[in-house]
């Protein structure tokens, strides 16, 4: 299901990264799942396809985040990629460029 979230950058919130105006105004992301959103296409700043995390935000820009089914099976993916290491990425093999004593 898709849900559309829509907002006025505030003074408080001007010159921001736009991953975490996303994560502090739509209830449902992290700043990390602001970023997943961004990737997928899902951020319009000013009726225009956002991309860049990093962005920073100007007063009065209007934003519109469709949290939905794109975010779903992005964050899906990325999650059995995530497992495919098991608990912790750093329990995986490290390679010879990894060590200190390469």
């Amino acid at each position: 299901m898709l849900k559309s979230f829509s907002f006025v950058v505030s003074p408080d919130d001007a010159g921001r990264r736009l991953d975490q105006v996303l994560a502090a105004r739509v209830p449902e992301l992290s700043r990390r799942l602001a970023r997943v959103l961004l990737d997928v296409g899902g951020v319009f700043v000013d009726d225009v396809r956002a991309k860049q995390a990093g962005r920073p935000v100007s007063e009065g820009q209007k934003i519109v985040a469709h949290v939905g089914g794109a975010l779903a099976r992005a964050t899906k993916q990325l999650g059995e990629n995530t497992r495919a290491y098991g608990p912790s990425i750093a329990s995986r093999p490290k390679l010879n460029s990894d060590r200190a004593d390469a």
